[in-house]
């Protein structure tokens, strides 16, 4: 695991301690370059552990998608369908006796969309040839989004069309990073604070339609039945609703 650079500093300064040869570092004209080298250094240090972490976890997680009837093994079985083309996102969840895929693919322009009847039908034929373990039922789903409307309180600088299309534009590529996580408010808040001329945000109000309606959302997080969110619309327009002000 990556260490912290203070940790990675102090190592390498009790280091430097043990060769009496260093001391002299330790003046006023040494010790601002010898503590910037040190900085510099353990940087890269953190860096290259942090690569030794990724490719860790790559190989942990190919091994395991080898083991059958895992989580990783279901999950892996979905994304290489196809030639591994097809299905993009992926969201496994294990109960007593069922395991759920629910699956999505990506749908131009940076979109979630679910998987076509046809598709999904390749999916479940394929679950079909050597993935169920015995006693336990595999559910294949491809489930449209679960649609949101935003009223949004937002205080902004400069033009307001052009901050306004900039809010809009942000809030729905965010949507499109989610999949298998609960939306937050907080987060997309943070995450709209990021545009160009908006100097405070809020979310008045979120309801969410999984299927049956749109229902008020008064907590701050909310989970996706089919595992990702797209922005509603009504008469062809978003369900987003901005409050500007200055």
């Amino acid at each position: 695991m990556a260490r912290e650079l203070v940790d990675i500093e102090q190592e390498m300064l009790n280091e430097k301690a043990t060769h009496s040869e260093l001391d002299v570092l330790d003046t006023p004209s040494g010790t601002g370059i010898w503590r910037k080298l040190i900085s510099v250094v353990a940087k890269g240090i953190r860096s290259m552990e942090e690569l030794w972490d990724a490719f860790k976890a790559d190989l942990i997680e190919i091994g395991e998608q080898q083991k059958y009837g895992t989580v990783p093994y279901y999950r892996g079985k979905a994304l290489a369908y196809g030639g591994g083309a097809i299905v993009s996102r992926v969201s496994v969840r294990e109960g007593r006796k069922v395991v759920i895929v629910k699956t999505a693919k990506n749908g131009g322009s940076g979109t979630i969309v679910h998987l076509t009847d046809a598709e999904l039908e390749g999916l479940r034929n394929e679950f079909k040839t050597d993935s169920k373990v015995a006693g336990t039922d595999l559910i294949v789903l491809s489930q449209t989004a679960d649609l949101c409307d935003f009223k949004i309180s937002v205080r902004f600088t400069g033009d307001q069309a052009t901050v306004e299309t900039a809010v809009q534009t942000a809030l729905k590529d965010y949507l499109s990073t989610l999949y298998d996580v609960e939306l937050s408010k907080t987060l997309v808040e943070q995450e709209l604070l990021k545009v160009d001329g908006v100097e405070d945000v809020f979310i008045t109000e979120l309801k969410v339609n999984r299927g049956l309606g749109y229902v008020l959302i008064t907590n701050n997080s909310v989970d996706a039945d089919a595992g990702y969110f797209a922005v509603g619309q009504s008469g062809g327009n978003d369900l987003i609703t901005l409050s500007m002000y200055q």
